[in-house]
Formats: structure tokens, C-alpha cells, sequence
């Protein structure tokens, strides 16, 4: 490459884009109309991609994305929405959106959550650490995927063959 080489702080993952729209935390007005016409009509959100936000400067940006969220949640209050976290260049913007989105569940990988909580990267703390994540923030649920194995932690009683049905399809 010709600004250098890219390397990974662990054998994890790297996921590499080029999109001026998302480092804008562009969200398509046609979308945003449709979905607030029809929010009754859908029973779960997904919400990624703020992990390409560049640095603290753009907090007002995300401010209004958060914002642009919730009413969301509050035209349907049944609604799922889950929030992916990413690979954040800074911690302090994952933590402002941690606090600010209105997600029911939590997906991140076991380095965005270590960057919440230092602990030793064995599958016991790492749940220990996604159970204190769901009851800081009230979710219902957080999903850690590692490089080896996924963590699955819920508030609520679920069906064993629908946990893993959930993991293998990708959803809630």
C-alpha cells in the first residue's frame, strides 16, 4: 500500500472500506422517511457502522444519529434493535454510543469489550465482563464473538435450540 502497511493487534479480524458516505454517519433521507412511516410494520433494527467515525470531533454528528434512533423505539417500543459495535479507533466513542443508543442488544468482538473492562481474555471472564455490560446499560442482551468461539449473555430465559439458530443465522 502506499501509505503503509496495516497490521492487526491480535489474530482477530480487519475489516477494510472505503466509503466517504460512512465516515459521515450518512443515513439515506428516503430511508429514514420510509422507516418512520412504517416503524409499526418492523419488529427489529440493526444498527452498525459507527466505528468509522474518525475521531471525538464528530460526537455531534453521532449525537444526531443516536438521536435520529430513538424516536424509533419510542413510535415502537416492541421493536428489537440491536447495535453492532466495531472496531472503534477510539474507546470514547464506542462508550458515547453505548450509553446513547436505544439497543435492547449489544454485538462486539472480545476487544471492544476488554477496551471497556481489562480482564484476562479466558471465555469466563469474558462472560463475567458481558453480564456486567448488559446490566450497566439495561440491555437485554450482548453477543461477544472471539476469534475461536461466540458468547451468547441474556436477561431473559431462551430456548437452547433457538440461541444457537439465532448465532448461526446471524440474528438478534
Amino acid at each position: 500500500m502506499p501509505q503503509g502497511s496495516i497490521t492487526t493487534t491480535r489474530e482477530n479480524r480487519f475489516i477494510a472500506t472505503f466509503d466517504h458516505l460512512n465516515l459521515m454517519l450518512y443515513s439515506n433521507p428516503n430511508f429514514d422517511d420510509y422507516y418512520r412511516d412504517h416503524t409499526k410494520q418492523a419488529n427489529g433494527a440493526l444498527i452498525g457502522g459507527f466505528h468509522l467515525v474518525p475521531t471525538l470531533d464528530r460526537k455531534p454528528v453521532m449525537y444526531e444519529k443516536a438521536k435520529q434512533i430513538r424516536p424509533w423505539k419510542e413510535a415502537s417500543p416492541e421493536i428489537y434493535i440491536r447495535s453492532e459495535m466495531g472496531s472503534f479507533q477510539r474507546t470514547e466513542i464506542m462508550r458515547y454510543l453505548l450509553d446513547n443508543l436505544p439497543s435492547d442488544s449489544i454485538g462486539m468482538n472480545e476487544d471492544e469489550l476488554s477496551a471497556l473492562r481489562n480482564f484476562d481474555p479466558c471465555w469466563s471472564e469474558i462472560m463475567d465482563a458481558a453480564r456486567d455490560l448488559i446490566h450497566g446499560l439495561g440491555i437485554s442482551r450482548a453477543c461477544i464473538h472471539t476469534k475461536d468461539y461466540v458468547i451468547s449473555v441474556s436477561t431473559e430465559i431462551i430456548r437452547p435450540e433457538d440461541e444457537v439458530e439465532a448465532l448461526i443465522h446471524g440474528t438478534n
